[in-house]
């Protein structure tokens, strides 16, 4: 019998190792509506892209909080985007970039009718799409 060399390790995302990719691998959060403020995750994290759909006539802002629980009344956002009357929201690469943005504490999001602090909008108002790990 002929020595063969052994086969080489499965390789996916970039050439990376597979065990290595699924280590890394971001979790998709759902939500339709169900809450004007969520907690994503109760433990430090990062987020990697975001989409939203605001469904009222009038403008909405979408929060992201460093915390372990959803967020009450006045609580200052971490990071917030204006969300226009019945529009949609993409964000990726450009604000997360490839590492992710890190939340030391948690990740929460909130559907405000403010942009710097959570005053809470109508749950029905919003559905999101978020990526973490």
């Amino acid at each position: 019998m002929l020595w063969q060399p052994p086969p080489p390790p499965a390789l996916t995302i970039a050439g990376y190792p597979e065990s290595l990719v699924d280590a890394y691998k971001p979790t998709i959060f759902a939500d339709a509506g169900s809450a004007a403020a969520l907690i994503v995750k109760d433990t430090p994290g990062s987020v990697f892209a975001i989409y939203t759909i605001n469904r009222n006539a009038a403008e909405r802002y979408l929060q992201l909080h460093n915390r372990d629980v959803a967020p009450v009344a006045a609580d200052a956002a971490m990071l917030w985007w204006p969300l226009p009357a019945e529009s949609t929201l993409a964000l990726g690469l450009e604000w997360f970039t490839r590492s992710g943005l890190f939340f030391s504490t948690g990740i929460a999001i909130g559907f405000s009718t403010t942009p710097n602090t959570y005053t809470a909008a109508a749950a029905a108002d919003t559905s999101t799409m978020l990526l973490y790990k």
